[in-house]
């Protein structure tokens, strides 16, 4: 027995190379391939300990991970699907059966897909209104790539606490009524271009009949701004309107503003309005 492991961790090893630990979030998952150890969490039940490998002497050959819940009265089964490459994996199958770790794998090995109480393919939780699993549900992140997404995630979550410090969002969050001042490169203070600006805590929309569809979206660059974070001035993904992206400029006073259009960090077809005060 002990053989039979060491031959299917060396093949696991030669694949996986310096990438010994992977995690899937979803299950919060962890898997060290060097100690030969995992921990899952499935629905509120935890299997945890170590972690045996089996290779199925017929169809469909998978080398299948076997780990005992930590009440010892069910076993859970799931087949990596690259083996863990270093870059990561992704759960081929996952699933549990009502018998202790010993009954679990030999009942698995000779019915295979058989008797299983659950299956996270069958879980509609996980699933999306096509049928199919929901984005990072499978996936089994390698600690390189793991560390690497923390420290992006650090990295973007700062840059929204300063957006929300440095731009004082909060303060401009309103509706408010508005005169257009020039539009499209014309002057146009003279005409009745009435108007009404939104900013709420996701976005800014600028809403009017002279504007195409109506109105101008767009939804806050929280964590991609290019610009540096500036009080009243707010960098936007162009969710309704022409363009990709939008960058609007509201003064401290809250009297007047504009809203551009972008390309790269320079704003173009530039609109202005006063803002009414009632």
């Amino acid at each position: 027995m002990k053989k039979v492991i060491t031959i299917l961790f060396s093949t696991l090893l030669s694949s996986s190379l310096l990438a010994q630990t992977f995690y899937n979030d979803h299950f919060n998952a962890e898997v060290n391939i060097d100690a030969l150890t995992a921990t899952f969490d499935v629905k509120g039940k935890v299997f945890e300990g170590e972690l045996q490998l089996k290779k199925m002497k017929s169809s469909p050959y998978h080398t299948v991970c076997f780990i005992s819940s930590t009440d010892g009265l069910s076993t859970l089964a799931f087949v990596p699907q690259f083996d863990f490459r270093q870059n990561g994996d992704y759960i081929q199958e996952l699933f549990i059966l009502n018998l202790p770790i010993k009954k679990g794998i030999k009942f698995t090995l000779r019915n295979w897909g058989e008797g299983y109480s659950y299956s996270f393919k069958d879980d509609v939780e996980l699933q999306t209104d096509y049928g199919n699993l929901k984005v990072g549900i499978d996936r089994f992140e390698s600690e390189l790539s793991r560390n690497e997404r923390l420290e992006r995630e650090k990295a973007r979550a700062e840059k929204r606490n300063q957006f929300a410090i440095k731009t004082n969002v909060n303060e401009y969050i309103d509706v408010y009524k508005v005169k257009i001042g020039s539009y499209g490169g014309t002057n146009v203070s003279s005409l009745d271009f009435s108007a009404k600006l939104i900013v709420t805590e996701a976005g800014v929309s600028l809403i009017g009949d002279f504007l195409t569809y109506g109105k101008i979206s767009g939804t806050f660059k929280r964590d991609k701004a290019i610009l540096d974070f500036e009080e009243g001035t707010f960098e936007c993904f162009i969710s309704t309107g022409f363009g990709d992206e939008m960058i609007v400029r509201l003064n401290q006073e809250k009297t007047a503003g504009a809203i551009s259009r972008m390309s790269g960090n320079r704003p173009y077809d530039t609109t202005t309005f006063t803002i009414l005060i009632d």
